[in-house]
């Protein structure tokens, strides 16, 4: 957002505000980063061309930008210089993208990569560090599983990081081990990551950071909840200081930095129209790619694995509430319907704080009968609709019958909870339209995979609020952000077309042409 800037006025289009008094208008007129009138074309007339560069949408559909409600924004920029393993359908296929990989790589550098998914692997391998030894034992070696909660590491790795035979299990995590031995194996699930992320170097490239922001410009993002560590905060303090933050970032706050948070006296919601303090993150469980996620009954064909409790049920609560206290919300991963249920009496026994907004990252899959503590103890359901057709293999292989509690969002969306929509990136595709198309689908493109519990898609008009008004109000910032009215901030979309009158078949056919934040284009170009 760089050179001299234009006052922006749009026309000539189906503009969909998401306001209820007024939902449809043809015309914006965007002043500094505010939106200073929207309605009929006849607007677009009363200011000068002088000041204002006057925009023919030619029919094109605008909306509220869209904001990324679960993200993991410098796990993506990472990422970004990382050997992504996501087209590896074999272990010996992941095994030569990792070999051509290290062969760029100085002995003692790190190899890191993530994507990789065991459980869409076609002979359903177990992989070990013996495999990654055959590659090098120069180079440690960590890669991050797709469902973002397993490492798999090599020896080297694994003896820089002091985990040998003799290592205690790690509360909250589990060092996976060869059968009838303590050796370990060479994944590390949750917990028992942190020795070896503590040992990789932790540098952010500046030309991958902006090129993150581009890629997400390109999409129609103009807004995350960013559900990283206090690293992250300093990263975006930094980053707007030196006027190159063209995001508004909701940050939440670390378990380990809560204390701190209070003590400095930050509260949910505190900071600039740029950068604010989110909730506390709290992990219930791991997750289902690993067979972590919490469960009231174990996984089928596993009689004895519940999954992993990451905070203790009373530890849960007693940081919820502390948090609550202080006036920062508590922002709680669940992902199974054991965690989730915890989650929501963690909400129930937290306190009465009318102005904090609490909520669930996940709710993979929540019992029939607690469906109405989320209205009860008004929780927002934070989902990531694109997970969902991704996991149906795995929910019917683990889970079996249960598999039909799984991704709940019509059941949640009539009992008039609040529902918003992010992508877990980058360890899913982040693209909105995928995942308005997977909330309406229940499916994917392409997919051989039937639409998985049916009864339980949405509308495009509500998926899109999930993106736009819903995640406003789950940020606190519904007066700011999430609809097109006077006086909001000037963040929208431009679509190749109207994506209301779509197929539900056809939705990722719409591409977004342009992004404009602050009333000023960011993305894609203005015609």
């Amino acid at each position: 957002m760089k050179g001299k800037r234009e006052e922006l006025i749009l026309y000539n289009g189906k503009i969909y505000t998401q306001e209820r008094k007024f939902p449809y208008v043809s015309a914006v007129v965007m002043q500094g980063n505010r939106i200073f009138e929207v309605g009929k074309d006849a607007i677009a007339k009363k200011y000068p061309p002088a000041l204002f560069r006057k925009i023919n949408l030619k029919g094109r559909t605008a909306l509220p930008a869209f904001c990324d409600c679960h993200t993991h924004f410098l796990g993506y920029v990472k990422t970004l210089a990382r050997l992504n393993l996501e087209s590896a359908r074999t272990l010996s296929q992941a095994l030569n993208l990792i070999e051509k990989f290290v062969k760029n790589k100085k002995p003692s550098e790190w190899v890191l990569g993530y994507n990789w998914d065991a459980n869409s692997w076609k002979d359903f391998p177990q992989p070990d560090k013996k495999a990654l030894d055959q590659i090098s034992t120069l180079h440690p070696i960590a890669l991050l599983a797709r469902d973002g909660h397993q490492f798999w590491v090599n020896s080297l790795a694994l003896k820089m990081a002091g985990i040998d035979e003799s290592t205690a299990e790690i509360p909250g995590g589990q060092i996976g081990r060869y059968p009838n031995s303590n050796e370990p194996s060479g994944i590390l699930k949750d917990k028992a990551r942190k020795p070896v992320e503590e040992l990789i170097p932790e540098e952010i490239d500046s030309a991958l950071v902006k090129k993150a922001i581009q890629n997400l410009h390109r999409k129609g993002i103009t807004a995350i909840h960013n559900m990283e560590n206090g690293k992250s905060l300093s990263f975006f303090q930094e980053l707007e200081s030196q006027g190159k933050l063209s995001l508004r970032v909701w940050q939440t706050i670390g378990k380990d930095n809560l204390d701190d948070a209070i003590r400095a006296g930050l509260r949910t919601g505190f900071g600039s129209d740029k950068l604010r303090i989110g909730g506390v993150k709290l992990f219930a469980d791991g997750a289902l790619g690993s067979r972590t996620a919490l469960m009231f009954e174990p996984y089928e064909n596993e009689p004895g694995n519940f999954g992993l409790e990451t905070l203790a049920s009373k530890e849960l609560m007693d940081l919820a509430r502390k948090a609550n206290q202080a006036g920062i919300s508590a922002v709680m991963h669940a992902i199974g319907d054991r965690a989730n249920y915890r989650a929501l009496q963690a909400v129930k026994t937290s306190g009465n704080n009318e102005g904090l907004r609490h909520r669930i990252e996940h709710c993979q899959i929540v019992r029939p009968e607690d469906l109405d503590l989320f209205t009860e103890h008004k929780v927002i359901a934070s989902f990531q609709p694109i997970h969902c057709p991704n996991d149906y293999g795995m929910a019917v292989k683990h889970w079996g019958k249960r598999n039909l509690n799984a991704y709940p969002i019509g059941s949640l969306w009539k009992r008039k909870v609040t529902v918003c929509f992010g992508s877990d990136f980058p360890l899913y595709d982040f693209d909105p339209i995928l995942g308005i198309y997977a909330a309406v689908n229940r499916t994917l493109p392409g997919s051989e995979n039937p639409a998985w519990n049916p009864s339980q898609k949405i509308s495009v008009a509500q998926a899109i609020l999930a993106y736009t008004r819903n995640a406003a109000y789950a940020s606190g910032r519904e007066k700011e952000l999430g609809t097109l009215a006077p006086g909001k901030l000037a963040d929208l979309v431009i679509l190749s077309e109207d994506i209301y009158r779509c197929k539900p078949d056809q939705i990722d056919q719409v591409k977004v042409t342009s992004t404009i934040c602050d009333g000023q284009p960011v993305g894609g170009e203005l015609y």
